[in-house]
């Protein structure tokens, strides 16, 4: 298992501070996949398995946005953050 935190619930609360349209449950489906990921990676995943929770969860932040629940400064630092957790991951 690779040693490995990152504080998403305190990133997400800071995103969505200002403003948050989300449902609670849509908040959560979000907490629990940026949960999932960083568990991925203490797991040590394949590349491609990590590749393709990053890519689900982008398609999630995608239909938020469309759907008018994220704005759009919301949805490039929720992709930020997916961003920032991979490349901290590497370190």
């Amino acid at each position: 298992m690779k040693k490995f935190f990152y504080d998403t619930d305190k990133k997400l609360r800071e995103i969505f501070t200002d403003h948050c349209a989300l449902s609670a449950g849509q908040y959560d489906v979000i907490s629990a996949e940026f949960i999932y990921l960083v568990s991925d990676i203490q797991e040590e995943e394949t590349p491609l398995e990590i590749q393709k929770r990053i890519a689900k969860m982008k398609v999630i932040f995608d239909f938020l946005l469309e759907s008018g629940d994220l704005k759009l400064r919301e949805h490039h630092e929720l992709g930020e953050l997916v961003d920032d957790v991979w490349r901290k991951s590497k370190e």
